[in-house]
């Protein structure tokens, strides 16, 4: 055990203890552990390498204090040498603690440094930041899905640098590369905080799936390699045999998802006063509506009691506006996946939270009421297009599928409340040829009646047919009066079916045209 003592001088006091133990006047009579330091700070140090410093403990008090150990708390980036034996300090005495940071990473590093003495601990934070590359690709699988025989598609893959220095990168198959290839040159460098695009194509063979891996390696500290497969198909036609039910006349189901939370925490109140005039809309159309409110920040069910509004219900305006003015001011604005979430089978279906309220064949509009940028991608990494191909898929018919944004536009706005524009909410709706709203307007709803509107004579196969092989009945039996609209991709019936008449499609899908 090492014993540093102090000689109480009028001037102060001396180390009687090795090298760099520093003594200072106390006059307490128990022994308290502290430190100059509040925060150790290493600033920059390039990955791979290592810094030094050291952290002066103090015998705050009179008495002994024994110094026991030293440690930090996670020990992923910083270290601290072993003491060896424990240290005992003097009233006023002090003695150094080493240090060392080592990044193995790029970026900032934090942790604790935690001294043990017989009287307790005494804990200092301690920062660092890596300095180096940091290269990840920005998916991690790419799927081209199915070609005809010859046909070639094209796909982009993203590596992002989110280090502090540029970073050299090498790319090639992980053995055969089939009928994969590589569009780009199999070397070369991403700067700090940037991206580069590398293009990998896939040329369809005959009838068949197809894979390969991309294998990426990043050639400064830290060394790192990353694997991404790469699939396709040749693709040969299948019989499609599909069936839809025929809605009442202008249903349509509306599902509204709120934001309520941060910059978005004034939108529920002033949501709550254009109730009256989204009902006046779905009025003045004669619509066969079904009303849905969740949570941007919620988990995708539905709220209120009853969960879903229609013509029948009492009070729609007053109900929906409490609907809105009570929604959460809690979470992140996960805007689309939240109305994916909510259209969930085990959701949607006769026992789940949100049952009744999807009607099959009624047309399903999806109002995103946001002040800011959706953050869908915090849970699943896709894009606007995606959502709404998952979200088609739950509702069989994606053309009966539109969005309406109300945030603040492409510019931005400012009013009742402020509303930043949110490109993803934008996008979902140019894609599904809906509306974008200011939510800074005093009437965004006015005139979008004709947007919810929805008359059932013509149903969407799920892929696109080849005219010659298409059958078309009507409970069970040949339908007469039908034609194949190649424009729209769709069955057009000169007179509806009668609703809840069993639709069914069989064709041969055509393989699709080359890219």
């Amino acid at each position: 055990m090492k014993w540093i003592p102090c000689l109480l001088l009028l001037a102060g006091c001396v180390p009687g203890g090795p090298g760099s133990s520093v003594c200072t006047n106390t006059f307490a009579t128990d022994p308290a552990i502290g430190s100059a330091q509040l925060q150790v700070v290493f600033g920059a140090t390039p990955v791979g390498e290592q810094a030094e410093t050291t952290v002066a403990i103090r015998n705050a008090g009179g008495g002994t204090l024994t110094l026991l150990g030293a440690d930090v708390e996670r020990g992923l980036a910083f270290v601290v040498p072993p003491l060896g034996d424990p240290i005992e300090l003097g009233a006023g005495c002090s003695a150094p603690v080493a240090l060392e940071f080592a990044p193995t990473s790029a970026g900032e590093h934090s942790d604790a440094l935690v001294v043990t003495t017989d009287i307790g601990s005494l804990e200092i934070p301690v920062t660092g930041i890596g300095d180096g590359a940091d290269i990840q690709p920005s998916t991690s699988a790419v799927e081209f899905g199915a070609l005809p025989e010859g046909c070639t598609r094209e796909h982009s893959l993203i590596l992002y640098n989110y280090g502090t220095r540029s970073g050299a990168y090498t790319v090639d198959f992980d053995g055969d590369a089939g009928p994969f290839e590589l569009l780009a040159s199999t070397q070369g460098s991403v700067p700090a905080d940037d991206f580069v695009s590398l293009s990998v194509a896939f040329t369809a063979p005959e009838p068949g799936s197809y894979s390969a891996s991309l294998e990426f390696e990043t050639l400064d500290a830290p060394q790192r390699t990353f694997r991404v497969p790469l699939t396709g198909a040749g693709a040969a036609p299948i019989e499609v045999d599909e069936t839809f039910v025929q809605p009442a006349d202008g249903a349509v189901d509306v599902l509204m998802v709120l934001d309520g939370a941060g910059s978005s925490e004034d939108v529920p109140e002033h949501m709550a006063a254009q109730a009256g005039e989204l009902w006046s809309e779905l009025e003045s159309i004669g619509a066969n509506y079904h009303l849905g409110v969740i949570s941007a920040g919620g988990v995708g069910e539905l709220e209120g009691i009853p969960r879903v509004l229609t013509p029948e219900s009492d009070d729609v305006p007053g109900a929906l506006a409490a609907r809105f003015a009570d929604i959460s001011s809690l979470g992140s604005p996960w805007m689309l996946h939240n109305a994916l979430t909510a259209l969930d089978p085990s959701r949607v279906g006769p026992n789940g939270f949100n049952a009744g309220f999807r009607r099959p064949g009624a047309a399903l509009r999806i109002i995103l009421i946001s002040a800011r940028s959706d953050a869908s991608f915090e849970v699943i990494n896709w894009l606007p297009l995606q959502y709404i191909e998952g979200i088609g898929a739950r509702i069989d018919q994606r053309p009966l599928l539109r969005f309406f944004d109300v945030s603040g536009g492409v510019t931005g706005c400012s009013g009742a409340v402020s509303a930043s524009p949110s490109a993803d909410l934008i996008i979902a709706t140019i894609l599904t040829g809906g509306i974008s709203m200011s939510i800074c307007s005093g009437a965004p709803f006015a005139g979008t009646g004709p947007a919810f509107e929805h008359v059932p004579d013509r149903v969407y196969p799920s892929q696109t047919p080849d005219p010659a092989t298409l059958v078309v009945e009507v409970d069970g039996e040949p339908a007469e009066g039908w034609s194949y609209n190649v424009a729209e991709d769709a069955v057009v019936f000169d007179e509806p079916p009668a609703e809840g008449a069993q639709i069914r499609l069989l064709y041969l899908p055509q393989l699709p045209a080359c890219p």
